[in-house]
This record gives C-alpha cells, structure tokens and sequence, in this order.
C-alpha cells in the first residue's frame, strides 16, 4: 500500500546473486532513486543513484517507471554484505526522502533445497512456486510451511497429504527434482514468510525461506495519493529481536507503523501480530464508546424529561 516499499529481511548465498525490488507510487515515476547501506537511515552510506552512479563494484540499480519498480543487483555476494539496506526516492523540496529498510542476510554452506529469493505479486493474481531439491530427497515428502520461524511455521499443504487447501496445492516431480506450489487468488493478507521445505524422518526437516509480498496493482497505486507517516528504524540486532509491520489505508492516506520488540532473554512471551493488533483496536473502541455516552448523557436526559412530563 505504502509509498515505497521492500522486503524487510532477505537471505542469499555466498557467492551468489541478489535482485532485489524497492516498489513505489506512481507519484515518485520522476524522482532519483538510491541505494543505501547502514543500519540508520539518517547515516547510511549511498551506493549507487539511478541519475549518475549507476553501477559500482559489483551493485547496480536500474529503474523502471512503467512498472513503478527500481531494482538493486547484488553480485559476488560475500558474508560482508550481511547488513542493513535501504530503498531510497529524493522527494526534493525541503521534504525527508522516503525510505524502507530490509536486512540482507548472506548464508555459506550446502543448500539442499533451493527455490527464488523472493515473489512479488498482484492482488489476486496466483503464482507458482518451484522448490528444487537434491536426488537424496527424491522420496521424502515435502511441503509448504508459512511463517516467519522455521521451528514454529505452520504447514499449509503436504504431498502426501493434503495436496489441496483452500487456495494452495502442491505437487511433487521426483523425476525433475522439483516440488511445485500454486496460490491462487491472492490476498495481502497471503503476504507473508514461507518455506519450501521436506520431512527427515528420524532427524531434522530441511527447508529454503521464500518471503512473499503481494502489492496493489498499478491502476489502484495510480489513483491513491499515500505519505508515509512516521519514520522507521530497523532493530540493532536481527537475531534477538521480533519486528513486525501494521499497514493499513486510511482516507486515501498510507499509514505506515513498525514496532521492535526485543525479545527478553528469560523467555518472555511476546504477542503476536494478529493478537496485538486486535487488543490495540479492541481498547480503542472501548475508549471511543465510553466517551460517546460520556458526551451524549445530557442530551438523553434531556429527552427522558420531555417524554416523563406530566399533561
């Protein structure tokens, strides 16, 4: 919905390549657009800018307006890249630029299954996700999990089964060595973490992360005038940290609001996205209830006497 947007935590292989998408509104086509690095926006170090340094070192940045996208190629991917980014547009004028961060997470070792980086889509358009995996899994089930934690994510669908849930299915070709997910008729609420992933009997189940974001299309992003209200700071520490984003469309404005939660080391439990939102929408109402009846009890004992009167 949002002004500008990105994935807020990817992850890739050493060695490997990254493209990463950085969405904005129609309103910005014109606009330079950068690439930043460091873990605050008001003193990360640019990389490149879509008006003069387009490409250095191995990053380059290519901007499309038709499609309301600027695109960040990441090559020769080394643990060093690991760290905080952000998706940059100049708005000129006095005004802050518009930012969104993401953090880059760069892997060394062996990937036994493996799929794409990241998808992005419309709403209600369904894509089709291939999960490659190693000839030891040939025979293993597999299945797609959604979640933002491995251990706590939850299956969707399985080749054994359910093939079939609702809007997903899953179909495994041992000969190809290739699982394929289909989702259909998307949602925002489908925009979310998922997990390619096959069962170990006997030892731990093996898995690839795959963030999915679904975005308006572009006749809707065209006609909506969005600001982003508050500024967001990213979390110092990626791995004891819980972040979460609300967004939602308001008067034809984007609001746009990311919370931190350290996690405590005792173990503390936190609430979750959907949980919290829901208690935080609940005590509004209360409070606006109560000041309604607060604001209209003399009016209702004003009519209480009109109707009591006696003739």
């Amino acid at each position: 919905h949002c002004c500008l947007r990105t994935f807020q935590k990817l992850t890739a292989k050493s060695g490997t390549s990254i493209t990463i998408p950085c969405f904005y509104d129609q309103k910005y086509k014109r606009n330079v657009k950068y690439w930043c690095k460091g873990e605050r926006q008001e003193s990360c170090t640019t990389m490149i800018r879509t008006d003069y340094v387009r490409k250095e070192g191995q990053v380059s940045i290519t901007d499309d307006p038709k499609q309301l996208v600027f695109t960040v190629t990441m090559k020769n991917l080394e643990r060093k890249d690991s760290d905080w980014y952000w998706c940059g547009v100049k708005t000129g004028g006095g005004a802050a630029d518009k930012l969104a961060y993401l953090y880059l997470k760069v892997t060394r070792g062996v990937q036994r299954v493996r799929t794409k980086s990241w998808i992005s889509a419309e709403r209600g358009a369904s894509v089709t996700i291939p999960c490659h995996y190693d000839l030891k899994y040939k025979n293993h089930v597999k299945y797609w999990c959604k979640g933002e934690t491995w251990a706590f994510c939850s299956t969707m669908v399985r080749t054994d089964s359910p093939q079939k849930k609702g809007d997903v299915s899953i179909t495994d070709n041992p000969n190809l060595l290739v699982f394929i997910v289909i989702m259909r008729n998307l949602q925002e609420k489908d925009s979310d973490t998922y997990w390619c992933a096959v069962e170990i009997d006997g030892g731990s189940d093996d898995g690839v992360i795959l963030p999915l974001m679904i975005r308006d299309g572009e006749t809707e992003s065209r006609n909506r005038e969005t600001q982003i209200r508050s500024s967001v700071t990213p979390p110092v520490d990626p791995s004891d940290e819980v972040t979460y984003s609300i967004v939602a469309l308001h008067n034809r404005e984007c609001v746009f609001s990311s919370s931190s939660f350290r996690a405590a080391r005792s173990g503390q439990r936190l609430r979750t996205k959907r949980g919290d939102t829901a208690e935080d929408t609940h005590s509004h109402s209360v409070s606006a209830q109560l000041n309604f009846y607060t604001h209209m009890a003399p009016l209702f004992f004003f009519v209480f006497l009109i109707f009591t009167r006696v003739p």
